[in-house]
């Protein structure tokens, strides 16, 4: 038991001594490598490079939201022809014409409007209707 106790504090005591011979090369080959910084490492990890944020469509599709509900309703016009689309009329604010679809003109009280309880359009026009609701 003695001598494996000698062995041990000699391994321990020789140690220091025996790492201290190693010149800088290889060192820094012993050396851990830097850690990478706030977007990972500079050739991109697993995931590959970092990439930008995609970028906004411009103008928006809708317009923003403004604290009340909003409802999207595609109305058309078939065959030049007069059209109703239903709404759901409690509570309603305001309708407008969000996205016009077709070449036909869209003008309000022409050839879109509303009658309390429906959408109608007429004269080929054709588009997307915003409806807001309190």
């Amino acid at each position: 038991m003695k001598k494996i106790l000698i062995a041990l504090v000699a391994i321990f005591a020789l140690a220091p001594v025996a790492f201290a011979d190693l010149s800088a090369d290889q060192s820094s080959a012993i050396a851990r490598p830097p850690r990478p910084g706030p977007h990972g490492p500079p050739h991109g990890g697993p995931h590959g490079p970092p990439r930008p944020f995609p970028p906004r469509p411009y103008p928006p599709p809708y317009p923003p939201n403004t604290g009340y509900r909003t409802d999207y309703i595609r109305c058309e016009s078939i065959n030049f022809g007069y059209n109703q689309c239903p709404i759901y009329f409690n509570g309603v604010q305001s309708v407008f014409l969000a996205r016009q679809e077709s070449s036909a003109a869209c003008i309000s009280g022409s050839t879109f409007g509303t009658n309390g309880y429906s959408i109608w359009v007429n004269n080929g026009c054709r588009g997307t209707f915003a409806v807001n609701h309190y």
